[in-house]
């Protein structure tokens, strides 16, 4: 009976000592489950944040692309939408200047297509488009292009170009 006895506490230790064994294991395991969805999230943000990056730096690119596509000949200045872009729609592109009228004062020019297409959407990639010529770039005393994108992150990336500075003559 003794022997039954010694068995069975044996028996109970061995119970009791595999069962803290497997809570040991099971806590373990939950703090390694937790280590890894913590790097995963940090390599998960990390990813995130150099996709960021690289879209910013995309959309830097292709306003710079289209800044350089801006030409003046023939006594008409023109730009291009960069082929490059993806979703064309995305731009907003504004043109505005003002002619200078003598008395320190001036008259606003607005180009409502350019207005019209940034509002609507309605930009083609790879298309060439005209600023209409005023009576003379020489009675203008301002003229600018403002051009934006979306930065990826909810905001936009603007630029300004003086377009005056492309006119030769």
């Amino acid at each position: 009976m003794r022997k039954i006895s010694t068995l069975c506490l044996v028996a109970l230790l061995l119970l009791c000592f595999a069962g803290c064994t497997s809570d040991q294991a099971k806590e373990a395991a939950a703090a390694k489950a937790a280590e890894e969805a913590a790097a995963a999230e940090e390599a998960a943000e990390a990813a995130a944040a150099e996709a960021s990056e690289a879209k910013q730096l995309y959309v830097r690119e292709t306003l710079d692309e289209l800044k350089s596509s801006i030409k003046y000949a023939n006594g008409e200045l023109s730009f291009e939408v960069p082929a490059s872009y993806p979703t064309p729609d995305d731009w907003v592109i504004w043109v505005l200047g003002r002619v200078a009228t003598g008395d320190n004062f001036g008259s606003s020019q607005h180009y409502e297509e350019f207005d019209s297409a940034s509002m609507n959407r309605a930009w083609e990639a790879g298309m060439r488009y005209s600023i209409p010529k005023p009576p003379s770039y020489t009675d203008m005393d301002q003229l600018f292009m403002d051009i934006s994108l979306p930065d990826g992150n909810g905001g936009l990336i603007e630029i300004e170009v003086d377009l005056l500075e492309y006119v030769t003559d």
